[in-house]
């Protein structure tokens, strides 16, 4: 049975990214009205959560696809 899946400018990309959701990250991205260097309240991007959780595929999907490396969180 397929599924429906489709991921919209309201998704939670660092939901996403904490979860390892790779299918749903790259549809978000593939959405021009999405920030991929958007931050959350503690200035963490998707990037640092990606890489926080230990989702390495997500980590070098999120650089290719232009995730600052340098980005600052509020630590």
């Amino acid at each position: 049975m397929l599924t429906n899946i489709t991921a919209s400018v309201n998704d939670d990309i660092f939901d996403l990214c904490r979860k390892g959701s790779t299918m749903n990250i790259k549809i978000w991205l593939d959405n021009t009205e999405n920030n991929l260097n958007q931050t959350d309240e503690h200035f963490f991007t998707p990037l640092h959560w990606a890489c926080m959780k230990g989702h390495y595929n997500i980590v070098d999907l999120l650089i290719k696809r232009g995730a600052k490396i340098a980005q600052n969180n509020s630590g």
